[in-house]
């Protein structure tokens, strides 16, 4: 542990700065935090590990570059030139290889109440909430939102990924109470960098619970944070709270020389992807479920005497009756499944990020799978006899949907995350590097390819003649099926939704990280009303007869009419990533706290509810009988719908 000397301003500022070796001393994770004084300041904390040795002296370099970098002013600005400084380093460096390779960095800055903080875009902010118990996703912060890295946008040249593929950056406030945030790595990230990181170590700064309902790749120490929000510093660094029956004294994360002490060689743990690996619950404080997650019933005969729900029937609940949800079956695998299920001829496609397309018959039987080069977090699309799947690895391929057979396979030689799309003979596909490309149904030959933003991650949506897509900087883009511009605009915020058309209204629906539901027109790209939800709104809308269905990352999922007016609103529990369903009047969403929630589409009361596993990205799709959908802890569900008798 090196001690670094504190600055000369008038505000003492305690410095620590150390480095955690790996098993053969070849792998270091460098750590540094800034604690604020008695009389206030700023929190600084840095972390930086490298996946590969050859990555070290970059970033030893960039650490000191970080460390003695001027912070005046906004964080945003500190980040932006940081973002510059890595660029620089890495077109220095050179090689063939992405220079994010199994590399994690997170870095906060923190005023008062207000945190800034920059991490890999495919690792997780995981929150624990100390007066609640709660845990999950970051997102459920106050005012927390993602801010536009700016000027390194300027610099995708020297990367494989552009900046804001790579990065994230976060800002939030700290509420009244105890907080924790820990970023870990994303399963993605994991099976991605596998080999790398088995052989790394990071600071070890909190032990994981092995079983605390959520889809975590890891279950070792990674950095952590704690705060106590809403309260003076000097408090909030002496206070000792009883949190479920323990007593634990908030004290910042680097704490002299115990950091020292505790800064030794910590393996990374072995992978949590499904409930079978996990075992017996260790408490904590700060992350336990404020309830214990109910174990799953499992009925792998079904129901009997289950109703059929199709949609265009009437409602199969009444007002205050709920419907009766059942696990018909559920399948695990060994890495988590957030493509969306295609219900086709009788069978249930899926893909999973262990490299496989499944197909299931509607009794649960595995009927094909297809090995890709890659983890499959794109949900496919179905064209009659065929089904069309994109990978991370950036092949977009036919199958036959009987046989799972390739037809054929095209390399887009970018990553793609989201569903592509056919209409008649041509295949769309969107890219993380902006590009939309088409190619032929028949054989896979390209037809055109055309960049049109920073990145793609949400499906397209294409019709008789045209293709629209959306970029993550907000951009909405239709072109013909020739590739040409047919109008372009700007929704003014973060996309992460996709677009849902209906051609008979003129009208394009998508939702929002400012906030709000867009309509636009279909034909000329003009707004047509805006409605403001409670929330950032990333899942995605659905258009259904009568009304558009959509939910917020604070949970809300709204009914708004096609004007744009309310009908109703719900509180389903956890943030909304997926798209609704509608079948027989019920509007079912999935949501990241890990339900499958039924709404009565007329009424906007909670029919059902079904509890899986860990939370839930994909949405859900019908064959009529059951509800289909994946979990990120790689259990996918078939869930059969059945109206419980009059009473």
């Amino acid at each position: 542990m090196a001690n670094l000397p504190s600055g000369s301003g008038v505000m003492e500022m305690k410095r620590t700065s150390f480095v955690c070796y790996g098993a053969q001393g070849s792998k270091d994770a460098l750590v540094y935090q800034e604690i604020p004084g008695r009389d206030g300041g700023e929190e600084f904390f840095l972390f930086l590990s490298p996946g590969v040795p050859e990555q070290e002296a970059m970033l030893r370099t960039l650490f000191r570059e970080a460390v003695s970098a001027s912070r005046l002013g906004a964080p945003a600005h500190y980040f932006s030139r940081f973002l510059e400084q890595f660029g620089a380093l890495a077109a220095e460096a050179g090689g063939e290889g992405d220079v994010l390779d199994g590399v994690l960095i997170m870095i906060e800055i923190r005023r008062g109440n207000a945190v800034h903080v920059l991490c890999n875009r495919d690792a997780v902010l995981v929150h624990g909430d100390g007066r609640t118990g709660r845990r999950g996703s970051a997102e459920s912060l106050k005012d927390f939102s993602e801010v536009p890295i700016g000027r390194a946008r300027d610099q995708g040249d020297l990367f494989r990924r552009a900046p804001e593929d790579m990065f994230s950056l976060y800002r939030f406030t700290l509420a009244e109470g105890e907080h924790t945030v820990i970023l870990v790595p994303s399963n993605e990230f994991v099976a991605r960098y596998d080999e790398s990181l088995r052989n790394s170590v990071f600071f070890p700064s909190f032990e994981f619970p092995r079983d605390m309902g959520m889809d975590l790749a890891v279950s070792r120490s990674f950095p952590a944070l704690h705060w106590n929000g809403g309260q003076a510093e000097e408090a909030a660094r002496s206070e000792e709270r009883s949190v479920s029956g323990r007593t634990r004294v908030n004290v910042p994360l680097v704490v002299g020389a115990l950091a020292g002490a505790v800064a030794i060689v910590i393996l990374i743990g072995s992978l949590v992807t499904h409930e079978k690996t996990r075992g017996p619950e260790q408490p904590n404080a700060l992350l336990d479920a404020a309830d214990a997650a109910r174990k799953d019933s499992s009925d792998p005969g079904g129901v009997e005497g289950s109703s059929t729900i199709v949609e265009g029937e009437p409602a199969v609940v009444e007002r205050g009756r709920r419907l009766d949800l059942q696990e018909a079956w559920k399948r695990a695998f060994e890495a988590p499944v957030t493509s969306s299920a295609r219900y086709c001829r009788g069978r249930i496609y899926f893909g999973c990020r262990d490299g496989y397309l499944y197909a299931f018959t509607a009794a649960g039987e595995l009927a094909w799978k297809y090995r890709s080069g890659g983890g499959i977090g794109a949900s496919p699309c179905c064209a009659e006899d065929r089904i069309i799947a994109a990978d991370y690895r950036g092949a977009l391929f036919c199958l036959d949907a009987n046989s799972g057979k390739a037809l054929w396979s095209f390399s887009t030689r970018s990553k793609i995350v989201s569903t592509p799309e056919h209409f008649d003979d041509i295949v769309f596909a969107g890219t993380t590097d902006g590009r939309i490309l088409a190619v032929r149904l028949a054989d896979g030959r390209k037809l055109w390819d055309r960049k049109i933003g920073p990145s793609i991650r949400a499906s397209l949506a294409a019709g008789k003649d045209y293709v629209l897509a959306v970029t993550t900087d907000g951009t909405m883009v239709r072109l013909d099926r020739r590739g040409r511009i047919i109008w372009k605009t700007n929704v003014g915020a973060g996309v992460a939704s996709s677009p849902a058309c209906d051609e008979e209204r003129d009208l394009v629906v998508i939702g929002a990280k400012d906030g709000a539901v867009h309509a636009l027109s279909l034909s000329k790209g003009k707004r047509v009303w805006r409605y403001p939800a409670d929330s950032a709104v990333d899942g995605s809308p659905l258009c259904g007869r009568d009304a558009i269905y959509i939910g917020s990352k604070s949970g809300t999922l709204y009914s708004l009419s096609f004007e744009g007016t309310l009908r109703w609103k719900r509180d389903v529990g956890g943030a909304v990533l997926s798209k609704p369903l509608i079948a027989g009047g019920i509007v079912f969403v999935t949501t990241y706290t890990a339900e499958l929630v039924a709404v009565d589409a007329a009424s906007g009361e909670t029919a059902a509810e079904y509890r899986a596993s860990a939370p839930i990205y994909s949405s859900p799709v019908t064959d009529g009988k059951c509800v289909y959908f994946g979990s990120n802890g790689g259990v996918f569900y078939a869930v059969r719908l059945g109206a419980p008798a009059a009473s």
